[in-house]
């Protein structure tokens, strides 16, 4: 289990991120991936609302691709207070009953597929390394029904920046990218916000 003492997104058009990007000496972490993320909920949508309305502790479900290839993994992301932490257990192949038994061992709750989100992913590590940030962009959120047909989609036009530091690091970069611009930003929330 990994923990970021904080995580802070910054949510505006793509050039203007790509620009704040720019402005910062930035080392290139990865090549850029095409990310794929199911999200699992209750029918009543238990973990989305408990996220629009800050509750903590709070978690969400996912099962995340890479580049399109056969490997996936179930992330339970949890937050509590400030703090973000990710489980991440690797899958053998995408079978969705089993990933509904093993999410139930794993939190005794029943869940059901209800959004897919893709999107591509550029990293970055701050000059040090001891800051690493994401750019996504080109996301798209599709409604899926419990056997994971997708019912609708939707592409959004904005970008994200995800900037993630431990409680021991600090930045004067981060003061003038973050700006008034610092948001709290889901893209699981806002694709649910999209068809539910």
């Amino acid at each position: 289990m990994n923990l970021y003492r904080t995580e802070k997104k910054i949510y505006d058009k793509l050039s203007k991120n790509l620009k704040r990007i720019s402005n910062l000496n930035l080392i290139k972490h990865h090549v850029t991936r095409s990310i794929s993320s199911i999200y699992f909920d209750t029918n009543e949508l238990f973990h989305f609302n408990r996220s629009e309305e800050g509750i903590t502790p709070r978690s969400k479900f996912r099962v995340r691709n890479y580049n399109d290839q056969n490997l996936y993994s179930l992330e339970i992301k949890s937050k509590i207070n400030e703090s973000s932490y990710k489980k991440i257990v690797k899958l053998e192949k995408f079978d969705l009953i089993k990933i509904k038994k093993l999410i139930y061992k794993i939190s005794s709750e029943r869940l059901y597929p209800k959004l897919k989100v893709s999107y591509k992913r550029k990293y970055y590590l701050s000059s040090e390394k001891k800051i690493r940030y994401t750019l996504d962009y080109n996301v798209k959120f599709y409604k899926l029904d419990k056997n994971c047909k997708i019912l609708s989609s939707h592409s959004e036009l904005n970008s994200v920046i995800e900037v993630k530091k431990n409680s021991q690091t600090y930045h004067s970069e981060l003061e003038s990218l973050y700006g008034g611009d610092i948001t709290r930003f889901s893209k699981y929330c806002e694709g649910i916000k999209k068809f539910y």
